[in-house]
């Protein structure tokens, strides 16, 4: 269990921690075996944490079009 003291309003280790957490995911997901059957996206029990089942797919990192055109908030 690793401890950083943080501070958004004065971003103090922001960055640092968010570094960290990317690193200890990749270390997690290159330590769990490849699903032989090649069903990445599926749920495969060997991604299984603490936290909730992960799922080994893919993720949209784009802005989708209705965020893009203005400022619309939908909250």
């Amino acid at each position: 269990l690793e401890f950083f003291e943080t501070s958004a309003k004065e971003n103090i280790n922001v960055k640092a921690v968010f570094e960290r957490l990317v690193d200890i995911i990749l270390e997690k997901m290159s330590d769990a075996p490849e699903d032989p059957s090649g069903n990445s996206g599926q749920g495969n029990a060997a991604y299984s944490s603490q936290a909730g089942a992960y799922n080994k797919g893919t993720a949209r990192l784009t802005v989708n079009d209705q965020q893009s055109k203005g400022n619309q908030c939908q909250c």
